[in-house]
């Protein structure tokens, strides 16, 4: 590690007192803060993008102002698909606060990641890394667009929040180690747990500590320390685990997509993320695939490699922490999350904010290093870059201002993404209210991809809204002939069916609903009513009973039905 009093050095190296004024005490946490406020503080006027946002927020509004889900976010899914009751949770404290009002969860995000900016300062110093160059990196990562997913995107707290724990995970095994006391272990295992319930990401934590230990402090693999964390680690993943399964067996068919052949699929993505760290260029809230990130990201992958192996025999092995820490925090995404729809890696942004620490973590290293004249021009050149950095998050943090926007600029960087067109078409028609312009839109997205039910069925409710019923139908018949289980489709088949008068098909369709899913209390609904209208009075009363049964409040057409 480097030396304790090569901060003072450092530092007596710039050409003025005041640089030395502002990094003393609590001083450069307040320059964070500020810096933070002044990039991303009018994100707090932001909306909602309609990107998993409303799944999370709008649509279970008054579920999450209910103390009950306190309770009911450990044995749920989040989003259908994965176990993070901690995000749940600050939705919930968020919801308990602001209602649905949009600035509410901005702000709540924004904190998160001031906090993450802190706790990368105060990691950086605990590894004696000078004042000047810790602050410089940590600004560096306070404003880099790579960044800025994950603060300004509701849902992109997931990243900042397991990456803040992640960091009181390694800190508090660096103050266990160090002090031997024993509740900065019993800290050390809460913070691990913790990032578990945040982000299945966090499995990584025990990679982190070993690399610390092979970077720092080689000489205690066989410390009594380092084996209590570990004897704690089993404990908490196989916790985690048993958890996790337990809910996952109530709801068999809420899984995530893991590919055998993901890692080769998915290969690219490193050169993504790299080639964007290095060269902030072609940023998306949908990103696709394009040649100007995998290039720089070759270009960088040459230089880091080259780095580490100049690197690996010196003492100062910080750059070699650094760039092992960006492949770890990459490693968990690269094994699953394949969108089937796109034929494509479905990669977010906000993915890579843990892989920006580790960019910060290199370049407090390289900053750490030089005689006195390169340190004040790399001072220069930091200021200049931080500059224009802050500058372009503060223009691209605007694509997630509202829905339209977002998708807007999904659509321009995604051109060939279907879903990005659907996406689109789902806000024009639900947002905007404008059912006549979503459909080119749908239109769009079943050009690029023909074999999406839900596109179907979505342009097929765009011209029942017109009042073209012959087309919602032809869309419907599309939906249901890709998926004969998509109940949905044959509900709105059904309907349309019963509006245009043919009550014999409309019948088939809904009972073909229920012969799947019996327990479909809207199908029900209409199949009660439809029978009354034919005078199938037994049939109709089925349905009744089947819907008192639920408590459902029954129509004055409903109760009027004649005793047996």
């Amino acid at each position: 590690m480097f030396d304790a009093k090569a901060g003072d050095t450092y530092v007596s190296t710039l050409p003025s007192d005041r640089t030395s004024f502002l990094l003393r005490s609590s001083r450069p946490y307040l320059i964070l803060l500020a810096v933070s406020a002044l990039v991303y503080g009018k994100t707090l006027w932001f909306g909602f993008t309609y990107f998993d946002d409303d799944t999370l927020i709008l649509n279970q509004s008054e579920k999450l102002q209910h103390l009950s889900m306190v309770w009911e976010a450990f044995p749920s899914f989040f989003l259908d698909a994965y176990y993070r009751p901690i995000v749940t949770l600050s939705l919930i404290l968020d919801a308990h606060i602001g209602g649905v009002a949009p600035w509410i969860y901005h702000s709540s995000n924004l904190v998160y990641h001031v906090l993450v900016c802190w706790m990368l300062l105060y990691l950086l110093r605990r590894l004696s890394v000078p004042p000047l160059p810790a602050m410089l990196a940590c600004l560096f990562f306070c404003v880099h667009p790579v960044v800025t997913q994950a603060v300004v995107w509701i849902p992109g707290r997931n990243d900042t929040l397991v990456v803040l724990f992640l960091l009181l995970t390694l800190v508090a095994h660096i103050n266990y180690r160090e002090s031997g006391k024993w509740y900065w272990l019993l800290a050390h295992w809460l913070c691990a747990a913790v990032a578990l319930l945040i982000k299945e990401t966090a499995l990584i934590f025990p990679g982190l500590i070993l690399l610390y230990h092979f970077a720092f402090v080689r000489g205690e693999w066989n410390s009594r320390k380092l084996a209590m964390s570990a004897c704690g680690w089993v404990f908490i993943i196989i916790g985690w685990y048993v958890l996790k399964e337990s809910v996952t067996a109530e709801g068999a068919a809420h899984v995530q997509l893991i590919s055998p052949g993901a890692l080769v699929t998915n290969l690219r993505v490193p050169l993504e993320a790299f080639g964007k760290l290095v060269l902030p260029l072609q940023m998306s809230p949908y990103p696709t695939y394009s040649l100007l990130p995998t290039t720089a990201g070759i270009i960088a992958m040459a230089a880091f490699g080259l780095l580490i192996v100049r690197r690996w025999n010196k003492e100062d092995r910080l750059p070699v922490f650094a760039i092992a820490w960006m492949v770890l925090l990459l490693l968990p995404g690269l094994f699953f999350h394949i969108d089937d729809n796109e034929k494509r890696f479905d990669y977010l942004e906000s993915r890579w904010y843990g892989v920006a620490i580790g960019f910060a973590v290199l370049i407090a290293g390289l900053l750490s290093e030089g005689r006195p004249k390169s340190i004040r021009f790399s001072v220069k050149i930091m200021a200049m870059l931080l500059a224009v950095l802050g500058v372009l998050t503060f223009i691209y943090s605007d694509t997630y201002s509202d829905p339209f926007t977002h998708w807007s600029r999904a659509v321009d960087m995604s051109p060939k993404t279907s879903n990005a067109f659907y996406k689109m078409g789902m806000v024009v028609n639900y947002v905007a209210r404008d059912p006549a312009r979503a459909v080119g839109w749908y239109q769009q997205a079943i050009r690029l991809d023909p074999n999406i039910p839900f596109y179907h069925n979505n342009l097929g409710v765009a011209y029942g809204q017109q009042g073209l019923p012959s087309r919602a139908k032809e869309e419907y018949q599309a939906a249901v002939n890709l998926d004969s289980t998509y109940l949905s489709a044959y509900g709105n088949l059904g309907y349309s069916e019963y509006l245009s008068g043919n009550f014999d098909l409309a019948e088939k369709h809904w009972n073909h609903i229920l012969a799947i899913d019996s327990a479909f209390p809207d199908v029900e609904f209409k199949l009660a009513q439809l029978y009354v209208i034919r005078k199938k009075y037994p049939e109709a009363r089925h349905h009744i009973r089947k819907l008192r049964a639920r408590g459902i409040t029954l129509d004055s057409l409903l109760t009027s039905v004649p005793d047996e």
